[in-house]
This record gives structure tokens, sequence and C-alpha cells, in this order.
């Protein structure tokens, strides 16, 4: 079934009717019905009453098990963030992006070794993604040094509902921004992102960072920034209702500006 909404909140309502949709279609037909309005009345309070129509997007649903770039194993993160880039199929398990998408989780955990970015474990963010993780944990857990993102001049990543742990060795050691770059964090944990000259947790170079509703404990940097550095030209950090402690470094523990 093919749906055309501009709201990614009614998108995703939508997207996950249609999965429950087809699971019943292998239950005796007498608990359909019952099932059915259930559910119907579940997803109609979902949909906010005021929402607005906003920027057409694309929902791209990352398999749980999928890993790095294989055939066979279904569309993983990796996969699924470089077609979000290219607005194309660049790899055939996973739709091709469409503009602004959005990249849904199962809040599984997503571990990585090798680097399919710049210094980073994920593809470099290039474009407008947000990644809807309900819970997902996005960790680094050995090879080369390397944060877990970057989010390059013509990106605009928001994360939602994620961990970012286990970057370790580089500038921006959980996340960089480079100068124009966007990030936005909602509602996640940066932590334990490890041993970097500066920005332990996130280092904004120039970008622009909001962060609500989050926290940023536990990451280290050598010089400064243990939980965040915001340096370069027209770099902007605006932190909401947010916890930031327990980070190290020898300049600015929690923030360096």
């Amino acid at each position: 079934m093919i749906h055309h909404y501009r709201n990614k909140q009614v998108k995703q309502i939508v997207c996950i009717y249609d999965q429950l949709l087809a699971m019943f279609r292998t239950i005796p037909f007498r608990f359909v019905i019952g099932l059915g309005i259930s559910i119907f009345l579940f997803l109609l309070n979902a949909i906010p009453p005021n929402y607005h129509v906003t920027q057409a997007d694309t929902i791209i649903i990352v398999t749980t098990g999928a890993t790095g770039i294989h055939n066979g194993d279904g569309c993983s993160l990796v996969e699924a963030i470089i077609n979000a880039n290219n607005d194309a199929v660049i790899h055939a398990e996973c739709i091709a992006g469409d503009g602004s998408d959005t990249i849904l989780l199962a809040g599984d955990t997503h571990s990585y070794t090798t680097l399919f970015g710049s210094e980073s474990s994920l593809p470099n963010i290039t474009s407008s993604i947000i990644i809807e993780g309900n819970g997902a944990t996005i960790q680094r857990t050995g090879g080369n040094n390397a944060r877990l993102f970057l989010i390059d001049a013509n990106g605009d990543l928001t994360l939602n509902k994620v961990t970012v742990t286990g970057g370790f060795g580089v500038y921006g050691t959980g996340i960089f921004i480079t100068p124009q770059g966007k990030l936005t964090i909602n509602n996640s944990i940066i932590t334990n992102n490890n041993f970097g000259n500066g920005g332990g947790g996130i280092y904004n170079n120039g970008g622009v960072l909001t962060i609500n509703n989050s926290t940023i404990y536990n990451n280290k940097a050598f010089f400064s920034g243990g939980g965040i550095e915001s340096r370069g030209s027209g770099a902007m950090t605006i932190i909401n209702n947010s916890t930031i402690s327990t980070n190290i470094s020898s300049f600015g523990a929690g923030v360096q500006i």
C-alpha cells in the first residue's frame, strides 16, 4: 500500500498500520474486526489534533540485525543513510531518499568497527535526515579510532531517542559538526565517547547545535570540551532542559566555548 503524506508523524503511524495489517491477514477472520477497530482508535488518538503540513519526506525502515553494507540481510542504517543522502537507490535493500528523510529504527543496537565516513563509523550526513531511534543504541565497539557521526556543511541531522556511545580518539569523539552543519538532539543520550583532543561528546566547529531534553555524560577529551566543545566562526549551541555531567577534560569539562 502506497501513501503520500506530508506530516512525518502521520506517515509513521500509517506505516506501522500497514505492517500490522499485513500481520493480521494471517489471523482467523473473527479476531480481525475487533483488533482492527482497537488499533484504528489507538492510531487515531496518536495523531496530534493540531498537526500542520510540512515538507514531504520518505520513511526508510531499518531492518533489525542488518549491519554495514551487505546483500541479503535487509536495510541497514549505513545503507539507509547513503540512500537518504543521494535521493536514490544506491543500495537495493533500502528505498530511495527523497528530500528530507526519516530513518526509523526499532530500538535495537547498531555496533560498528568499520569506518563508512570521514573518521566516522557512519556515512557523513550530507542531507536532511531524522533518525527516529525508539531507544536505539548506536555504538563503536572497536577497530580504528572513529567518531559515530560527522555532519557536513549541507547536513542537517536530528536524533530522537538515540544513545550515541563508544567514539574514540578523534575530535568530536561522539559527533562532529562541520561549519554550517546542523544537529538537533532530542530525548537522547551522548555518553562514553573518549580520548579525543576536543569535544568528547560533541564538537561543534562552526555549525548549529540544539540539544533538548537530553543527557551528555561520562565523555572525555584530553584537552577541552569533555562533554561539548563549540568553536569556529558562526558556531551556535542551544541547550534546553538537558543534563551535562561527569564529563572530563583539562578545560571546560562540561562545555567549552
